[in-house]
């Protein structure tokens, strides 16, 4: 569990994993920061419809040089009404056969959230995490916002 005290161009991992949702805009989180980085690429291709946030979308961009971590990988979670537990479980699941297919055995990625959603924050990160229970091959770090965040959080992964 990292909290992110740097900008997300300062930090180094071999990719960032991050998941958005379709038609949550304007874009949270994360992803808010890296499309500013690049002059609101991700959200043109939104507008332009080359992307969607659908289940099962991926977009792998190269970050070139305002970057350390080479590479960022977008996963699209579905739509917003249906945005559950089961989502969550998906999208980390995902993670792991994504990074598979990119011969990765690792990487940095943003808990899932969905702004006024009734799920339950720490059940929420419990049903990430359980996405990767069982699979010691993958070096997942997640990337929180805060110190108080990433401690709560990182008394709750199992050992």
């Amino acid at each position: 569990m990292v909290a992110l005290k740097e900008k997300i161009t300062r930090i180094r991992f071999d990719i960032i994993v991050l998941g958005f949702l379709k038609y949550v805009r304007p874009l949270k989180g994360i992803l808010a920061n890296i499309d500013w980085i690049y002059s609101g690429a991700i959200s043109r291709m939104i507008i332009e419809e080359k992307i969607s946030g659908s289940g099962g979308e991926a977009l792998l961009m190269a970050t070139g040089d305002k970057m350390k971590t080479p590479r960022v990988l977008l996963l699209g979670m579905g739509e917003t009404a249906t945005f559950s537990y089961n989502t969550i479980l998906r999208f980390s699941s995902e993670i792991t056969d994504r990074l598979r297919e990119l011969k990765l055995v690792g990487g940095a990625c943003e808990i899932p959230d969905l702004p006024g959603s009734r799920l339950d924050r720490t059940r929420s990160f419990d049903t990430f995490i359980s996405g990767f229970t069982g699979d010691n091959t993958m070096d997942i770090t997640m990337l929180v916002k805060d110190d108080e965040t990433a401690e709560e959080l990182e008394e709750r992964i199992p050992i």
